[in-house]
Order: C-alpha cells, then sequence, then structure tokens
C-alpha cells in the first residue's frame, strides 16, 4: 500500500472501494474507466492508490461514465442511516418537521442489522441487474394486410394517373 493511501481516511478507502466494485462488476478495468473519461491509465491507478487525492468531481465522472447517477454510487457506498444519528442530523430532522409538518423517514425509520459487506454485494448486484436487463423491445409497427396494401395502391395509382391526366 502506498504511503499516501494510508494518509486516507476511511470514509474515502470506503468510496474507492465502492467505485472499484462497481467497475469491476461491470466487467470494466480502470483503463476503460480511463478511456472514457479521457484519462490515462496511470492517473486511474494512482487516483485508486490513493497518491492523487479523491476528488468529488471523480465521483461524479466515474458515476456518469459507468451508468450511474451519482445519488445511485453514494447510496450504495451508504446504503443505511447511522444509528443514533449524529446531533445536527436531528436538529436538521427537528428543524425540517416542524417546517414541513410531515416527519423524515429516513431519520427515524429503524433499520436491520446487516453487514456492510452483504448490504453492499446485495446493492451492487441489484443495480448491475437493473443496469444489465434488457429492456422489452418496442412495439412494432402493424403490418397492413395484402387487402390492405392493394387499396393502398390503388390510391396511389389513381392519383398519379389522375396528375398526368391533368397535365396532358
Amino acid at each position: 500500500m502506498a504511503a499516501e493511501s494510508k494518509n486516507m481516511s476511511p470514509e474515502v478507502k470506503h468510496m474507492l472501494s465502492v467505485l472499484r466494485s462497481v467497475i469491476r462488476g461491470l466487467g470494466y478495468n480502470y483503463q476503460d474507466v480511463a478511456n472514457k473519461l479521457g484519462l490515462s491509465n496511470g492517473y486511474m491507478s494512482r487516483l485508486f492508490s490513493g497518491k492523487i487525492e479523491l476528488k468529488f468531481q471523480h465521483i461524479l465522472d466515474i458515476s456518469r461514465v459507468l451508468g450511474f447517477e451519482p445519488e445511485e454510487i453514494f447510496h450504495l457506498a451508504y446504503p443505511r442511516q447511522k444509528e443514533p444519528t449524529s446531533p445536527a442530523a436531528q436538529r436538521y430532522h427537528m428543524l425540517t418537521q416542524i417546517d414541513a409538518g410531515t416527519p423524515s423517514s429516513r431519520f427515524l425509520a429503524p433499520r436491520p442489522a446487516v453487514s456492510e459487506d452483504d448490504e453492499m454485494e446485495r446493492r451492487v448486484a441489484s443495480a448491475l441487474r437493473n443496469l444489465l436487463t434488457t429492456p422489452p423491445p418496442p412495439p412494432q409497427p402493424a403490418v397492413p394486410s395484402h387487402e390492405e396494401m392493394e387499396r393502398a395502391m390503388e390510391r396511389m395509382l389513381r392519383k398519379l394517373l389522375g396528375g398526368l391526366t391533368q397535365q396532358g
């Protein structure tokens, strides 16, 4: 592990781990992502090893290149609310509950105990299924019957021949 990566916060390491899991889970590698972003493979390697500081813009760009909305990546990284919530979150909840008149279920709902790895795997698998599931084919236009085709041809010929006789 590089000296720089030892100085990374646990949250940055976690986000890099989530991005790495999604990249690999979708069958990509750093070079694929680097090419789509117009970056070098070395840049991506340095980013994921901690030699380059992970910035919010990196997360946005990588998410979008992988076909995810940024909030989906953040939800994969942080699928459940910490219990107990921080004093700031509790205060915010109280203020918004008073202002909005309705409680925010995100801060109130108890969460079942699930290991972070299991939860991340489940969410990545679900996101991949959603991404990789092929949508149903678009509805095909109705094919005209033989009789309908004949009537259409007759109408076109009448118009064409009618136009020729008027000119002549």
